[in-house]
């Protein structure tokens, strides 16, 4: 059950990157802001919360991967 709220915070951080990025929001308001705030009902910062946590997010899966590689990829020995 905490894998699934844990993944529904990561992707609503990444669709609301997409929305703000790719201006889905401009054919009914003004800014991504009033958008968020109407729509969800989000506060001014809690969509860029979401989002930053999407990032760190990702950034922790791709340093955790290559650390897995890393420490399992077997070394050889020139002695």
């Amino acid at each position: 059950m905490e894998r699934r709220v844990e993944r529904a915070f990561f992707e609503a951080g990444k669709a609301l990157t997409e929305l703000r990025d790719r201006r889905l929001y401009r054919s009914t308001h003004k800014t991504f802001e009033d958008y968020c705030r109407e729509r969800f009902g989000f506060s001014r910062r809690q969509p860029y919360h979401l989002i930053e946590a999407a990032v760190i997010f990702d950034n922790l899966v791709e340093k955790c991967e290559r650390s897995i590689i890393y420490t399992t990829t077997p070394t050889t020995s020139n002695g």
